[in-house]
């Protein structure tokens, strides 16, 4: 059987990039999803110290990391949407293909504006759908709802971003 430590630094090394990217596209900050990332994952830790059973890890962790997302949003009402970072190794890729990458995040950048524009029950299921690519069944799990409920919400979620799109 495999010990305490051996499980949490296997569900860290299987889910923190995916735990961070799924705060950074909600807070728009690299040191705040950086920091709610590893809170996340204190919270998991002093959970599994408890000896408490998790049935679905990865639901767990995601719920735990929307509630800490909600938490920090509850402190500070505005979204910082944080500077557009750039490749550095810019020279070798030319000024064409620096525009392009620019171009790119200037883009995701408002689309992310937008879709935190959308009511909090829209913003989430399209970014658990289409950023953190998951399942429906997934989605329903981690946000205690059933897929039929999940699957209207990104119906109508979508629909609301295209009108705030154009």
């Amino acid at each position: 059987m495999e010990n305490l430590e051996g499980k949490f630094l296997k569900a860290y090394d299987k889910y923190s990039n995916q735990i961070f990217r799924y705060i950074y596209v909600r807070t728009f900050d690299r040191e705040i999803a950086k920091e709610l990332m590893q809170d996340t994952f204190e919270k998991i830790w002093d959970y599994m110290k408890g000896r408490n059973p998790i049935e679905n890890l990865k639901a767990f962790t995601y719920k735990i990391a929307k509630n800490l997302i909600i938490d920090h949003s509850r402190k500070k009402k505005e979204i910082y949407l944080g500077n557009i970072t750039f490749d550095p190794d810019y020279e070798k890729q030319g000024f064409v293909r620096e525009m392009e990458i620019l171009n790119s995040r200037i883009e995701f950048k408002k689309l992310i504006e937008k879709l935190n524009e959308l009511p909090e029950k829209y913003a989430e299921i399209i970014t658990l759908r289409f950023i953190e690519d998951m399942r429906i069944e997934e989605i329903a799990e981690i946000l205690s709802v059933t897929e039929n409920v999940v699957s209207v919400r990104i119906n109508r979620g979508i629909q609301k971003l295209q009108k705030l799109i154009n």
